[in-house]
């Protein structure tokens, strides 16, 4: 199933220019890796937060370490069963809608049923999204009855006037149009496999997924594959969204960084996944790449599953 909607994502990056579908976005000693997560700001271990805790609403961004426990693979989550808040059948999840210039889950795409079709829904019309559950807070009739595109034909979803449409449809705010020059909204999947180079053009390593907080519409970080010399292999490092840049030339993304700057930031072993549920490694990798948390909002316990 992966690999099929890793294939979809790429067709639907190519039938729009990449640098149309991408985005553009905003030295240490070279660190060894470890079990824990690496990093300047921080090497003391902290225990996963609990999901039971109040979900926190933040903008895209924000250091919420509430909902660090929640942030899930992009690639776990296609092809999972998408259910009305009542868990009756919707469809399934296609793919997912973002802006990399802001940090955020603008939407997602949701195949009902058999049909050739896509319906994009706001990210803040889920009520929770994880790769075990996908809730929509809607009924099925609302979701039966919002725009749809055929699959054929997908970049019409990531136009900002034909999203306004779905979102007012949900109740939602219309998101906001993409700044000039920061390469509108992407594909998630059409992300992944995209190749990673330093300003000064040296490769870093690839996309290989994108973790996400759905409901609060924030990406959380890219996980990078690290390239042949350029970090060991049994390590993922991570970095902010806004950190990087497209390269339509080169149908790659650029980081707005040297290697070395690269190579010192957060990273930790393949095996050890309950890192990535540790808000030491989102302060780490915002204070690596210069870029400051917003205000976490208040919470929102009618949010709570």
């Amino acid at each position: 199933m992966i690999a099929k909607c890793q294939n979809a994502g790429s067709a639907l990056l190519a039938a729009a220019s990449l640098g149309t579908m991408l985005y553009m976005g905003c030295s240490a000693e070279r660190q060894t890796p470890a079990t824990a997560p690496i990093s300047a700001a921080t090497g003391s271990p902290a225990s996963p937060n609990a999901t039971s805790d109040p979900v926190q609403r933040g903008p895209a961004g924000s250091l919420d370490a509430m909902r660090l426990g929640l942030v899930n693979r992009t690639t776990a989550l296609i092809g999972k069963k998408v259910m009305t808040h009542e868990e009756k059948g919707l469809g399934k999840m296609g793919d997912l809608i973002l802006e990399l210039s802001t940090g955020q889950v603008v939407a997602a795409l949701v195949s009902p049923g058999t049909e050739a079709q896509l319906t994009p829904v706001p990210a803040r019309s889920f009520w929770t999204c994880t790769k075990n559950k996908i809730l929509l807070s809607t009924s099925r009739k609302t979701f039966e009855s919002a725009p749809r595109f055929p699959k054929a034909d997908v970049t019409q979803a990531l136009q900002s006037g034909r999203l306004s449409e779905s979102f007012r449809h949900f109740g939602q705010p219309a998101p906001e149009a993409p700044a000039a020059g920061s390469g509108g909204f992407c594909s998630a999947m059409g992300l992944v496999g995209v190749r990673l180079l330093s300003e000064t053009n040296e490769p870093l390593g690839q996309i290989e997924d994108v973790m996400v907080d759905v409901p609060v519409g924030r990406i959380a970080y890219l996980l990078i594959q690290p390239a042949a010399g350029a970090g060991l292999p049994s390590t993922l490092y991570v970095m902010p969204p806004q950190s990087v840049r497209i390269d339509s030339a080169s149908r790659s993304l650029v980081l707005k960084a040297d290697q070395a700057h690269f190579l010192a930031g957060p990273h930790f072993q393949r095996d050890f996944w309950t890192e990535m549920a540790r808000p030491e490694l989102m302060a780490a990798m915002l204070q690596h790449y210069d870029l400051q948390p917003e205000v976490a909002a208040q919470s929102d316990p009618t949010r709570q599953p």
